[in-house]
């Protein structure tokens, strides 16, 4: 069986995910952020679920401005010349790698994990929180979150 996660080894942990994932694939700095604004609005959500050895939900909240950023960086292009859902799917890819590298970080890297597909979240005032991490990616705000346990049957 599986332990509760201990909040501040996870959080920990996925703030690193973040900082590793965005460096690595994006070649984005991030740095934790305790300035941000209350009143961030992100215009992209994005989420993926954490099947087994936890079942809960990482959501990563974006800019438009972010999200632009790690796109152009990836596809070494302009935005405007690539299709909306090849944004979309660019972060997903992203997000699909830091749940990995977040559950390795926290469980060790010979864990067996299991996710769902990611997906674009559209619930942008989503409040059920168990972790959540305020970040900079290079002068754009962006949040991670990682939602309580939810127990399946």
């Amino acid at each position: 069986m599986i332990e509760p996660l201990i909040a501040d080894k996870a959080k920990e942990a996925l703030t690193q995910a973040v900082i590793k994932t965005f460096e690595e694939m994006a070649f984005i700095d991030v740095v934790e952020s305790s300035a941000v604004s209350g009143n961030l609005k992100y215009e992209n959500g994005f989420c993926i679920d954490l099947l087994k050895p936890i079942s809960s939900k990482i959501i990563l909240f974006l800019s438009e401005g972010l999200k632009k950023k790690i796109v152009e960086n990836i596809f070494s292009t302009d935005t405007e010349s690539l299709e909306v859902s090849q944004g979309d799917d660019c972060i997903l890819e992203i997000l699909n790698v830091l749940a990995g590298k977040f559950l390795s970080a926290y469980y060790g890297k010979n864990i067996e994990y299991k996710l769902e597909f990611p997906q674009v979240f559209m619930d942008l005032d989503e409040k059920d929180e168990y972790i959540s991490v305020n970040l900079n990616a290079e002068g754009f705000d962006c949040k991670i979150i990682l939602n309580t346990i939810r127990y399946r049957y």
